[in-house]
This record gives C-alpha cells, sequence and structure tokens, in this order.
C-alpha cells in the first residue's frame, strides 16, 4: 500500500491539455471509466482529478471550471459590441457622455460613466486597440466636480 501512495503523489497534475483531451473524449461519447484507464495507463492525473473532469462535463458541459463569483456584467454583449464598433469609428477617442446618450439612445439603457469606462477599457485590451493620445476618454469639468468620472 505504501508503494501505491507513493506513486500516486509522484504522478503530475493534469495539464490544460489534459483537460481539453477529456472534454474530447467525453464528447465522443467515451465513459468516464476507460477515459480513468487510458490517463492510469498514461500516468497523468489521478483517478479523482479525472473523475472530478467528467462530472463537470455532465453537469456543465465543459471540462473547464465555470466561474461563479465576480463583478456581474452590467453591459449585455451586444451593447459591447456597440461600443466597440463606436471607438472603432471614431479612432478610439469617444467623450464618456456622447457614448452614454448613443446607448440610450439605441438601445433605451442608462449605464452610470464608470460603468461605460469600464466596458470601453475592457474593449480596448479585448480588441488589441492601439492606446491613442493620453485623454482618450474626455471628461466634462462637471463630471469631475460631482465627482462622477472615474479616477
Amino acid at each position: 500500500m505504501q508503494h501505491v501512495q507513493s506513486d500516486i503523489a509522484n504522478m503530475p497534475a493534469l495539464t490544460h491539455e489534459d483537460e481539453a483531451f477529456i472534454e474530447h473524449l467525453m464528447r465522443n461519447g467515451h465513459k468516464p471509466l476507460r477515459i480513468i484507464e487510458a490517463f492510469e495507463l498514461l500516468g497523468r492525473g489521478s483517478r479523482t482529478a479525472i473523475y472530478v473532469r467528467t462530472k463537470r462535463f455532465e453537469t456543465n458541459g465543459t471540462v473547464f471550471p465555470i466561474s461563479k463569483g465576480g463583478r456581474p456584467r452590467l453591459i449585455s454583449p451586444e451593447i459591447r459590441e456597440f461600443i466597440v464598433e463606436v471607438l472603432k469609428k471614431k479612432g478610439g477617442k469617444c467623450r464618456i457622455d456622447t457614448l452614454q446618450s448613443m446607448i440610450v439612445k439605441q438601445y433605451d439603457q442608462w449605464f452610470h460613466t464608470a460603468t461605460i469606462a469600464r466596458a470601453v477599457s475592457e474593449a480596448r485590451v479585448a480588441h488589441n486597440m492601439e492606446e491613442p493620445i493620453p485623454g482618450y476618454i474626455e471628461f466634462d469639468a462637471s463630471m469631475r466636480q460631482r465627482g462622477t468620472a472615474p479616477e
């Protein structure tokens, strides 16, 4: 028994590729026990780790963990795409209050300027937009006085 425990302790953890392969096998209808046996022959991952991935696939449709925490998304993906299109058309420069009024006109939804600014910065990162000259998002002086402009 001692020998088996030391083998389990020295077994390498599942890699991202291993998890993707488990998902591929599950999608093709392979049984969890057969997948466990195959990985044991390869000497990769523990039975429990593979079992957890197969159960996660059965409940969630993927072996990868699904985020259940963090800040909830207020702006829908459709409005995020709209923001990206506006930024692309305007060369990456757009006033937040202008963007806010465009969203209200088009989608009849109002979002705080800080929420829109956060969506703009996320869109810039996600779409690898070039960083324009500093101050690409301009704020009214009144917004700064009211404290509604993000820092």
